[in-house]
């Protein structure tokens, strides 16, 4: 079946008709695509539609006449509805839109104009049902081609009724046109348009056309689609219509009348439509002399003012452009100009407001010509502390300039009379007739007074302001505790001093320096306390240097000193030792003496081009350096640098370290001395750096603990210390299994859930008691916070032993063995070292020995590393020991094997033994 229908469809005849139809839709087409380039102009668009729509309507035609069965045909014919549907309409448009016309149109009207359209397309669509359109087809012979003949129904005709009514109107829309020869030509080619569509149509639907059954009509718009183009596009002059008048005419603010070649009044703007006389529509195609008599005696070309019931215009009468010999009227122009006339009265009021304005002022308000004083107002007489204008007026202007201010305020006094100008905000010091100095902000004007050039001054009192903006700036480059200069006012000075002294060929020096034990006194006896100690340094401080220097306080405990013409490095070394002398002595704070030290880093200035900030960098990183060795200060060195910026790689390094697994544990055991038997074995943490090899602790943790990674590294350590002593533990179940000892930073121990951490991990791994030492520095116990004794009674309560490291090199206390649950005291290996040439360090070991023994300690002593040095501890009486002596540190599998034997036998000195 599908079959049949495609090949009715495509068996097709030839005829004349059908090249006929695809000619005229061609035509169709490129008129369409003529007027594109003109879519702004509007109406055009509609007419493109139309255009398209005509051009689809004869390739449909064609198809019917060419298709040879009748079910073939009725389907193009159906298919031609689409078009012959949307044509009248968008003819309809173009008419109104082109002509202006769709303004007055109510939105409502397009919808309601459309339906009658869709509902013919959709009745021929179903035309089978009803016959409403077509009451019958069958297939005529014209000239020996096979045609559709139809006999039409009656909706076919009432929509044949609307199409025309719809043309119509677009066809009377334009000849209003006509009236003026301005239009009168396009008018006729866009009629001409209109009829040939029409005619065509009457021709086919009266029978009256040459080949009868052939509908002639989709040529007949071809052929109106031909004029309608060359209308709205040849005619470029009639584009006023949409245009001119839409854009110009209607939008206009004034009166715009158009006049005919014989001062007919044929088209008015709203602008004037809103005037009485021009009211509604009746005053169209009525002579000028008529409805404006007042405006009739204006010639072409001449502007006039008019009186129009007590309205003031402004009237032109310009004739508009020549068509060849006919004259094309003329154009008249009015603006009303009522205003003006009232700005005399309006400038007298504003002058008297003026006036009150001026004298209710707050600001003074002066006015001076040829240097003397015309006018002041009351703020000004108060202002100068004047009891009458007499005291004022009459004098000359600069009599009451400070002298310091008077050649400039001259000259441009002198500048305001000879150049009319407004002058920007300037500072003066005026003096009043009481003799006090006043600063003031003046603003003058050049203006006219009393038929003169003058000028006028507004002044305002600013003296407070000005001394409030001093304490201010002084605020913004002083530190508001000591009064010193502050960061940026030390830089800006630097910088000045650099320069001064690289001109002279000078050096200069800056001193860096850090209140040692300020956070002590501040965290013990309070802030106020502290202030007051910082308050005290800094006056000491400033007492130490010569005026000349510059002492700046940087924040917190840290100031700079900025030392110019400086000789040589002895020189700043004699200010730095007189800054420690100085600092050294007691300060009296609140009935108490406090005591600081001071950390001085010291850099000179070089031939280099040396920036104020790297400057200051430089005495910072010596201070550290100094602070680092002990030392009271240091001069820097760039060695200096390259240590710091390794230092910095070492903390980027540090985290790249843990990622990559380069961190690992070797175990260092701590025997009896008298037995060999291992009571202890010790978790030691090294870094196989890629590039640097082996990196011991003291090497990396200070850049851990600068980064935070210090708290990640510990939590690694004490995983994998205990999970191996978890081990250990197990293996030798039953048997006496040493304790491991792990370093656990302060930085570790200062989180609040280190504790309930501890308690999880021997859990976990399953540790008895004392199976578990943490070693801990003297640096944590110095807080002798609340905290911290609480926390390591904590620690302690889950059996976890306690071990002071390296002590005797920090803040060694013996009251810490006292107050602090230390069960291990391990001397450090700097003691050790010393035993075999230094007996002040013999002495030292022998009297902790007695001590550690005395309060119950056990004693751990670091570093063994020669037999002589073991010999030694042994005559003492040491317990514990460890080093590289005894045994070096060992991977987990080594120290496995030497737990398992229990015993490790060093050799000592016979001569000590």
């Amino acid at each position: 079946m599908i079959e049949n229908v495609l090949f009715s469809l495509i068996r097709l005849q030839y005829s004349p008709f059908e090249l006929v139809l695809v000619l005229s839709s061609c035509v169709s087409a490129a008129a369409a695509l003529y007027v594109l380039p003109r879519r702004r102009v509007p109406g055009v668009m509609a007419l493109a539609l139309m255009m398209i729509a005509a051009a689809w309507w004869g390739v449909g035609y064609a198809l019917e006449i060419a298709s040879y069965s009748l079910g073939a045909k009725i389907f193009w014919a159906k298919l031609q509805y689409a078009a012959i549907c949307a044509i009248p309409l968008a003819l309809f448009a173009f008419a109104t839109l082109y002509t202006g016309r769709a303004r007055r149109l109510p939105p409502l009207v397009w919808p309601l104009l459309a339906i009658p359209s869709l509902v013919t397309f959709g009745l021929v669509l179903t035309n089978e049902q009803h016959h409403l359109i077509w009451r019958s087809l069958r297939i005529g012979s014209l000239g020996g081609v096979r045609m559709l003949v139809v006999e039409h129904g009656d909706a076919f005709w009432v929509y044949w009724v609307y199409s025309y009514v719809l043309i119509l109107l677009g066809f009377a829309s334009f000849f209003p046109l006509m009236r003026s020869g301005l239009y009168r030509k396009q008018s006729v080619t866009l009629l001409l348009g209109f009829l040939c569509p029409w005619i065509g149509n009457l021709l086919y639907v009266s029978g009256s056309g040459l080949p009868r059954h052939f509908d002639t009509t989709p040529v007949a718009f071809s052929i109106g689609g031909m004029f309608l183009a060359w209308a709205v596009s040849r005619f470029r002059f009639l584009d006023v219509i949409p245009i001119a008048r839409e854009m110009i005419l209607e939008h206009m603010g004034e009166v715009v009348i158009v006049l005919d070649p014989m001062g007919r009044i044929v088209d008015t703007n709203p602008a004037a439509r809103r005037l009485p006389a021009l009211s509604g529509e009746n005053h169209l195609g009525r002579d000028l002399p008529e409805v404006m008599p007042a405006w009739a005696g204006i010639r072409p070309g001449e502007s006039r003012e008019v009186e129009v019931r007590d309205r003031y215009y402004a009237v032109s009468r310009w004739p508009l452009p020549a068509r060849g010999e006919e004259s094309s009227g003329c154009l008249l122009v009015a603006r009303d100009i009522t205003e003006n006339r009232l700005a005399e009265k309006r400038l007298a009021e504003s002058e008297e407001r003026y006036r009150r304005l001026v004298e209710l002022c707050p600001d003074a308000v002066v006015v001076h010509s040829e240097g003397k004083v015309e006018y002041v107002n009351a703020a000004g007489l108060r202002l100068m502390r004047a009891s009458k204008p007499e005291q004022i007026v009459g004098h000359a202007v600069l009599e009451f300039v400070h002298p310091d201010y008077r050649e400039v305020a001259a000259e441009r006094i002198a500048q305001g009379y000879r150049n009319r100008y407004r002058s920007e905000l300037y500072t003066y010091r005026l003096v009043r007739l009481d003799g006090k100095t006043l600063e003031v902000e003046a603003a003058a004007m050049s203006i006219s007074y009393r038929g003169k050039a003058a000028m006028q001054l507004v002044l305002r009192d600013v003296t407070e302001r000005k001394a409030l903006e001093e304490r201010l700036a002084h605020q913004a480059y002083h530190d508001t505790l000591t009064s010193l200069p502050n960061r940026a006012l030390f830089l800006e000075r630097l910088e000045k001093a650099l320069s001064r002294s690289k001109k002279r060929g000078e050096r200069l020096g800056i001193l860096f320096l850090d209140l040692d034990g300020f956070k002590l006194i501040n965290d013990s006896l309070g802030h106020e306390t502290g202030d007051n100690l910082l308050v005290a340094a800094a006056a000491r401080l400033a007492s130490c240097v010569r005026p000349s220097d510059t002492v700046a306080r940087l924040g917190g405990d840290e100031f700079a000193v900025l030392l110019e013409s400086v000789e040589d490095e002895e020189q700043a070394v004699q200010v730095a030792e007189r800054i420690t002398r100085g600092l050294r002595e007691p300060f009296t704070i609140a009935g108490r003496e406090v005591f600081v030290g001071s950390s001085i880093g010291i850099a000179l200035s070089s031939s280099r081009s040396d920036a104020p900030s790297d400057l200051l960098r430089e005495a910072d990183t010596a201070m550290y350096h100094a602070k680092d060795k002990g030392q009271d200060y240091t001069i820097f060195d760039p060695e200096m640098n390259r240590q710091a910026l390794e230092f910095l790689q070492l903390c980027e390094e540090i985290k790249h370290a843990i990622e990559r697994d380069e961190l690992r544990l070797l175990y260092q055991p701590l025997i009896d001395l008298r037995t060999g038997r291992i009571r202890g074995i010790e978790a030691l943490l090294r870094w196989d750096h890629p590039k640097r090899g082996t990196l011991l602790p003291e090497e990396f943790l200070p850049a851990a603990e600068e980064t935070g990674m210090i708290l990640e590294i510990d939590r690694r350590v004490l995983e994998e210390a205990c999970a191996q002593a978890g081990e250990w533990q197990k293996a030798q179940a039953g048997n006496f299994l040493p304790s491991v000892y792990v370093n656990v930073s302060s930085m570790q121990l200062r989180v609040g859930s280190f504790a309930g951490y501890l308690e999880d991990l021997l859990e976990r791994h399953e540790l008895a008691a004392g199976g578990l030492v943490l070693e801990i520095t003297e640096k944590v116990l110095v807080e002798d916070s609340s905290e911290v004794v609480d926390l390591l009674g904590r620690i302690k309560s889950l059996g976890v032993g306690l071990a002071l490291d390296d002590f005797g090199t920090g803040y060694s206390s013996l009251s810490y063995l006292r107050r602090f649950p230390i069960d291990t005291v391990k001397v450090d290996r700097v003691f050790v070292e010393g035993l075999e040439w230094n007996p002040e360090d013999a002495i030292l070991v022998s009297g902790i020995v007695g001590l550690a023994r005395a309060l119950g300690k056990q004693l751990v002593a670091e570093g063994i590393e020669t037999p002589r040095q073991l010999g030694q501890l042994r005559q003492m009486g040491c317990e514990l020991g460890q080093g590289n002596h005894i045994s070096e540190p060992l991977s987990a599998e080594a120290a496995s094997a030497l737990l398992m034997h229990g015993l490790v036998s060093p050799t000592s000195d016979p001569a000590q033994d």
